[in-house]
């Protein structure tokens, strides 16, 4: 009898430290917010934290280099647009000096102010980015172009990952558009020759060079529709990871976050049974040992 009474007594005691526990572990829960926090919590839980956790690392890395990449472009978006301006003028310039109406004198100022353009169109061909130079391809020691527009740079473009099994250039091949990649005349020889021409006087040299110049805006406009294409494509990569990222962060809160209602419940069920445990015990140590004489 007296060693019935003692097992009663110690599972009792056993209840009270396990029911003592799981009302800790369940208002901590409620608490914090989180269901799991270790592997002994839950497992199987606990690998879909890790899991999500890293997917979740994984979007926010790419998400950086979508930044990077639309900044990278849209300084190039914007460089471009100037230099259109600025072939837009040489255009205006060469088919009104091919005209008999202009002299020289006219002409030599005309070829004076082609000199300022292509200034101009070097400075926005040598357009630097923090660290890189976004016309030169992927080599930055130093400006891809010289003061006479010689290109030195390489014709690489910068590619970023964007997925974990993808990646997207960043900039255009290097050297593009202000080099012929066919390997035809620059944008630079083309200013070149009209600076020629108009000091020469040669009005039908001139109009010539017409075509050269669309051939060369040709080039420019083939650029800003790579551009546009390359902008759709962040905004598509950009909607599948935002994607990625909204049933990741809800997998992770099924898994990892407490469920408060259910686990209310669990409390209340759970002091409950705690409650009857102490009176078990009490009761147990309210017998004495006349009981049993």
């Amino acid at each position: 009898m007296r060693v019935t009474t003692s097992s009663i007594y110690d599972q009792a005691r056993r209840n009270v430290g396990s029911g003592q526990a799981d009302a800790a572990r369940i208002r901590e829960q409620i608490s914090s917010g989180r269901r799991v926090t270790s592997f002994g919590d839950d497992p199987v839980a606990a690998n879909r934290v890790v899991r999500d956790t890293t997917t979740l690392s994984d979007v926010r890395a790419h998400r950086g280099s979508l930044d990077r990449a639309e900044h990278l472009l849209g300084v190039a978006e914007n460089e471009l647009s100037a230099a259109g301006d600025i072939i837009n003028r040489v255009r205006e310039l060469t088919t009104q000096m091919s005209s008999d109406t202009y002299n020289t004198q006219d002409r030599i100022t005309a070829a004076n102010e082609i000199v300022q353009l292509r200034e101009q169109l070097v400075d926005v061909a040598n357009t630097r980015v923090d660290d890189r130079y976004i016309f030169g391809g992927l080599g930055n020691a130093g400006p891809p172009f010289d003061a006479a527009g010689v290109f030195s740079g390489d014709a690489g473009s910068l590619t970023l990952a964007v997925t974990r099994t993808s990646t997207m250039n960043a900039t255009l091949p290097g050297g593009e558009p202000f080099v012929d990649p066919a390997g035809g005349n620059t944008i630079f020889d083309t200013l070149d020759a009209i600076e020629v021409a108009l000091r020469a006087d040669d009005g039908p040299g001139l109009s010539v060079l017409i075509d050269e110049v669309v051939v060369q805006h040709d080039r420019l406009t083939t650029s800003q529709q790579t551009l546009g294409g390359l902008f759709d494509r962040i905004e598509n990569v950009r909607g599948a990871l935002d994607r990625t990222e909204l049933a990741t962060e809800q997998s992770l809160s099924n898994a990892r976050d407490t469920d408060v209602v259910s686990a209310i419940v669990e409390l209340q069920k759970t002091e409950q049974s705690l409650q009857a445990a102490l009176a078990v015990t009490a009761r147990i140590d309210g017998l004495s040992l006349l009981n049993y004489l």
